[in-house]
């Protein structure tokens, strides 16, 4: 199996760390140059250029299918940054989730949640302490963000506070 864990660093960057049960299983993601051994750590590689996001920034990561993953943080200047990785291939398209700018607060705290492998949701405390949120389903405005930065309740929540989301029911 495979275990991936991603930190923002001193310098802004997103990064992500693997760590692999089996070395053989690098075929799966087109090669590696990790270490030899199963079960250590290979080194951090950045996913994002520096300065994206405040050091030690919230992130959060979700897998919505065997091979595919989605990472969001907020940026500086409060808009959602997403990261995606798609069978096992190279990150792509990175870049912020229109409609979020301004609406929270820089490096806030960030969940996500993949309740099917088509459907992708993200949340994050905003400025006043409302939820914001957004969503994005294949097939469905073009694979595009939808409802970014929607509130989706009143301000209950402690601005800078964290947040945790999760799917009941996967797939």
């Amino acid at each position: 199996y495979i275990l991936d864990v991603f930190f923002a660093g001193n310098d802004g960057a997103v990064y992500q760390a693997h760590w692999y049960r089996d070395p053989t299983v690098c075929s799966v993601c087109g090669g590696c140059q990790g270490p030899p051994t199963a079960g250590e750590w290979w080194s951090p590689e950045p996913i994002t250029p520096a300065g994206v996001v405040p050091p030690g920034a919230p992130i959060a990561a979700v897998s919505r299918a065997p091979g595919d993953i989605d990472v969001f943080a907020v940026e500086k200047n409060g808009a959602i940054y997403h990261a995606g990785s798609f069978r096992n291939e190279e990150w792509s398209s990175p870049g912020v989730i229109n409609g979020t700018y301004t609406l929270l607060s820089p490096g806030a705290h960030i969940a996500a949640a993949a309740p099917r492998p088509d459907l992708l949701h993200v949340f994050a405390v905003g400025k006043s302490g409302e939820l914001r949120s957004a969503w994005q389903q294949d097939g469905v405005n073009q694979n595009q963000w939808n409802c970014a930065g929607c509130q989706t309740s009143p301000a209950v929540y402690a601005p800078g506070g964290s947040i945790v989301a999760l799917s009941r029911k996967p797939g």
